[in-house]
């Protein structure tokens, strides 16, 4: 089961992920980056299996998901009331742990 770091960790990469836009050169950026950042993130943790299916999450996406126009906040809402992480979060951890 994933600790509530792991989950902020990939949910960090899908994130910078979604700023690439499908750019092929950010994305390529992106993907070299997140292999690092994860090598880098499982030298901390105990590895159950979690560097590894990291990895398969960055190549999953970047060889086979193409970003939808919906999924790109263009523009951030500072009146908003609570944080989306804040509240997706706690319910991923709910649901999965």
């Amino acid at each position: 089961m994933l600790m509530n770091e792991e989950f902020e960790f990939l949910v960090s990469i899908y994130e910078g992920f979604l700023k690439t836009k499908n750019d092929q050169i950010h994305k390529f950026m992106w993907k070299l980056n997140s292999i690092t950042k994860t090598m880098k993130f499982s030298n901390d943790q105990s590895d159950d299996g979690f560097c590894e299916n990291a990895l398969r999450m960055i190549m999953s996406l970047f060889h086979n998901y193409i970003i939808d126009d919906s999924e790109i906040e263009e523009t951030v809402d500072n009146g908003s009331l609570f944080n989306d992480r804040d509240v997706i979060l706690p319910i991923l951890i709910e649901e999965f742990v």
